[in-house]
């Protein structure tokens, strides 16, 4: 083996080597960039629940104010919550990080 052939596989060798480590950093930052974007996913998820839950609790607690002397628009506000308590229940579990 001559000394030119030699170093040619040396080269060889390390570009290979460069390139398989360049594919491991690569497949690296495609993992932690998928983490991060299901954490992002999850945190907007827990910012929407958040505020939905808000939103319903002012609205509740609008209706109740507006309803306070009258004990039949107060019955029929918690009708409607007896009646969708489920679905909400469903809709909270289901959106709870467990």
């Amino acid at each position: 083996m001559t000394l030119n052939t030699f170093l040619l596989l040396i080269i060889i060798s390390l570009l290979l080597w460069q390139r398989f480590s360049f594919h491991k950093l690569n497949k690296k930052e495609t993992m932690a960039q998928a983490t991060l974007d299901d954490l992002k996913a999850k945190v907007d998820a827990e910012v929407t629940l958040e505020q939905s839950a808000e939103t319903l609790l002012a609205g509740l607690a609008t209706q109740l104010a507006a309803a306070k002397n009258d004990p039949v628009k107060i019955q029929a506000i918690a009708d409607e919550l007896d009646t969708n308590s489920a679905s909400f229940a469903a809709a909270i579990t289901a959106n709870t990080a467990s």
